[in-house]
């Protein structure tokens, strides 16, 4: 899977159809309060690099907002990430010959 597809789906599962309420407020108006409360429920079943995502998602978002002149802060700057331990990453055959020729 991708990270394209990842955050896809956290975008899908998380944003759009697990926080609409945030959708319902212009972006300026959303705020850590209406954030945080579904980051700490995507982290209560222990997926904490799914809550990770989902804040690095809409972090984006808020990024890019703010560039736009949309809003002066991003909400989600306040809210900090899980610590990850780090995992080991192993290719398949054909993943380590794609990655030779790059």
């Amino acid at each position: 899977m991708t990270i394209i597809q990842t955050r896809r789906g956290v975008l899908q599962e998380y944003i759009i159809m697990g926080s609409r309420y945030i959708f319902l407020k212009k972006i300026n108006e959303v705020k850590r309060n209406d954030i945080e409360p579904i980051f700490n429920d995507i982290s209560k079943d222990g997926k904490y690099a799914t809550a990770n995502q989902f804040l690095v998602t809409l972090s984006s978002i808020f990024n890019k907002a703010k560039k736009w002149g949309l809003i002066e802060n991003n909400p989600t700057l306040a809210i900090e990430k899980h610590k990850l331990q780090a995992r080991e990453i192993r290719l398949s055959y054909d993943e380590m010959g794609r990655f030779l020729q790059i």
